[in-house]
């Protein structure tokens, strides 16, 4: 074979590993994405986290590739989402990479946000937490469980099942934000949806005390205003370690995930610097910084606190929904817990 023939098959083949998004080629498609990353030179990513949270992310990406600027926005997840649909019509899309809520994955899709884009990395995490279609992966999860104020709840009087948070001593006792929406559906999937809705009307005649978030109604729990709450792990272990009077109720069963995923915009200004952050934030590297911000990462090789290990090997992934059934679900959860209110 000449060298130029070879000259031309290696240009072909060199072209279709960079603008092949699914195709699992570490090594080769490493180099080639790096290489286009680095010629569109900037990237930007729409964070639902905290800002803190965010700037230590994209602070680390931005070390391991110093030749591109990486930037963040950071926003709830509904004015992430209508930011980027406003974008969308007026035709301008400035988001390469975007954080979603596991229950507004499907809204992206309907609205045509999301790009197709399996990770290499993406062989790493288990099924539930990845799109089957590659469109989405989940980051990080966090994790729903009833905690308990250790001070006004000893351990041998607590709640052993669901069930037992039904009875009259925790009437008016137990603490919940006001918009469990995600626990409210995964635990209809977990039950089952007729009995789950059963339980959750019988959970609503205990008159739970509603309040404005998780943190606030954790703190409140804390600071002795009900016993019992509903709430999140990394929270939870979070409290403890400031030696707040807080721990978590060994409910048996699954621990209920909800998952944070991402994905790259179909747009993307940027898609081989979009397609390079979704592959190190998915990376081994990657996984380990959520868990020094205390968020649970994914991936099963990533060593996490004892507490959690535990946990994790016993979760149920609250599924993403098409948009219409979330919001007959929204409708129910409204129905059952907010019409006293």
């Amino acid at each position: 074979m000449g060298k130029q023939r070879r000259r031309v098959i290696l240009s072909v083949l060199g072209y279709f590993l960079l603008v092949s998004p699914t195709l699992e080629t570490p090594g080769l498609l490493a180099e080639s994405l790096e290489e286009a990353a680095r010629r569109e030179g900037r990237v930007l990513f729409y964070s639902g986290m905290s800002t803190e949270d965010s700037h230590t992310l994209i602070g680390a990406f931005q070390k391991k590739y110093p030749f591109l600027k990486a930037e963040f926005y950071r926003a709830n997840e509904s004015r992430l989402f209508q930011r980027l649909v406003t974008e969308k019509q007026m035709g301008q899309n400035f988001a390469d990479v975007m954080h979603m809520a596991g229950i507004w994955v499907n809204m992206y899709e309907k609205e045509g946000l999301l790009g197709k884009y399996v990770s290499p990395e993406a062989k790493n995490f288990p099924p539930g937490f990845k799109d089957p279609e590659g469109f989405w992966t989940a980051h990080y999860t966090t994790y729903h469980v009833f905690i308990h104020n250790t001070r006004l709840v000893p351990k041998k009087d607590l709640p052993k099942t669901y069930e037992d948070l039904l009875h009259p001593r925790w009437k008016r006792q137990i603490g919940m934000s006001s918009d469990e929406l995600e626990w409210f559906m995964g635990m209809l999937d977990m039950m089952g949806e007729e009995k789950g809705k059963q339980y959750m009307q019988r959970l609503a005649a205990q008159e739970p005390i509603l309040r404005a978030g998780r943190t606030l109604t954790a703190t409140l729990m804390v600071a002795g205003e009900f016993p019992l709450a509903l709430g999140v792990v990394h929270r939870t272990l979070e409290q403890q370690k400031s030696g707040a009077s807080v721990d978590i109720i060994p409910l048996p069963g699954h621990v209920l995930a909800a998952i944070r995923a991402i994905g790259v915009n179909a747009q993307a200004a940027h898609p081989n610097a979009a397609r390079l952050l979704v592959d190190f934030i998915l990376s081994r590297e990657g996984q380990t910084i959520f868990n020094r911000i205390s968020r649970h990462p994914v991936r099963p090789d990533v060593k996490v606190d004892p507490v959690v290990e535990k946990i994790r090997q016993n979760l149920f992934p609250i599924k993403p929904r098409p948009p219409e059934v979330v919001q007959r679900f929204k409708r129910e959860y409204d129905r059952i817990f907010l019409k006293r209110h």
